[in-house]
């Protein structure tokens, strides 16, 4: 099991909101109907796309990349965005998921 910050600072949030916007701003991803999703630049854009929910579980903080649309990470199709959290040192972490919810992730 990951270590993750177990508490978010206003700051937090908007390191977080700005990896969002740099690392999914300007893409065109596949969505799981196999649809080209283009991400605009702007931070609400991409989150109206995303929905980014944040919510605080027994585990951590974190903002949901799956509530409105399910957006592969990798070529293969296998995995999917599932949710942003932040480490023990308060670097970014996507979380990608299989349909076994097995992870992988990507530090932003």
């Amino acid at each position: 099991m990951k270590t993750y910050k177990t508490e978010w600072t206003d700051n937090d949030f908007n390191k977080i909101n700005k990896a969002i916007q740099k690392y999914f701003g300007g893409k065109t991803l596949i969505n799981r109907r196999n649809e080209n999703v283009y991400f605009p630049g702007n931070f609400y854009e991409i989150e109206k796309i995303l929905g980014l929910p944040y919510t605080s579980t027994s585990m951590c903080p974190m903002m949901s990349l799956d509530c409105n649309v399910n957006i592969y990470a990798d070529d293969s199709k296998k995995y999917h965005y599932s949710y942003v959290v932040l480490n023990e040192v308060k670097d970014v972490i996507l979380v990608a998921r299989d349909n076994e919810e097995n992870e992988i992730y990507f530090k932003v």
